[in-house]
């Protein structure tokens, strides 16, 4: 899709033939912040980048939080968010308690992905003190929740199983009563980095950037031919 990341799952698009198709992208919004964080990098803007990612991360816990709830069969859903930090804690809570260790030879689970407080200190520098931050800095901060994040995801797709679909159906359900969407008529599921990890977990940020130069390419001719 030729278009602008927007922050309701329903893209309103029209062909170069005029044919219009509203078209539901099934990504979870962590995924999509995380792609427009890697984008930044692409783009040379280390402060979006850094903020992105910082977002990405944040937004997982509340994912992760409505999947727990799914499994534990909470109605009605979505649960309605907390503020940042608390939203932190809770989901601290929820994951130990539901993630607990397993015995020896089982499939053992990763430990909750966030940042400790030295990890973060960029993301506060750049959002509240004015720092101006590197291009090692920003694709630090981006691999940090890359390798926290996909792995984290993984484990939530084996352990509570149909339950992510359920949680992401219910996310998906009140974004568009929120946001006042029709029903789409076509759906995609886009290949974002977050979830391309999940299979390759030892790629890191700098691996995908000829991927993204191409897509962008792609995506600028796509435009351009959609003008003529």
């Amino acid at each position: 899709m030729a278009t602008p990341y927007l922050d309701g799952p329903i893209y309103y698009l029209t062909c170069p033939s005029g044919h219009e198709e509203r078209v539901l992208l099934g990504n979870p919004k962590h995924e999509v912040l995380f792609q427009m964080g890697s984008y930044a990098l692409l783009d040379e803007n280390y402060w979006a980048a850094i903020a992105m990612f910082a977002s990405s991360i944040e937004e997982f816990w509340e994912f992760a939080l409505q999947c727990t709830y799914a499994y534990q069969n909470v109605t009605p859903l979505p649960v309605p968010r907390v503020n940042r930090l608390g939203n932190r804690g809770r989901f601290l809570r929820t994951w130990r308690k539901v993630f607990t260790q397993q015995p020896p030879g089982t499939r053992q689970y990763p430990e909750p992905p966030v940042l400790t407080d030295e990890e973060l200190e960029i993301r506060h520098k750049v959002m509240h003190r004015g720092h101006i931050p590197t291009k090692e800095e920003a694709f630090d901060l981006g691999n940090l929740v890359l390798t926290r994040v996909s792995p984290a995801m993984e484990a939530l797709r084996w352990k509570v199983n149909g339950a992510v679909g359920t949680a992401s159906a219910a996310i998906i359900a009140a974004a568009k009563a929120r946001l006042n969407l029709g029903e789409p008529t076509a759906a995609i599921q886009d290949a974002m980095i977050l979830h391309d990890a999940e299979t390759q977990p030892q790629r890191r940020l700098v691996d995908y950037m000829p991927h993204l130069r191409k897509l962008d390419a792609l995506f600028e001719e796509l435009q351009t031919a959609s003008k003529v």
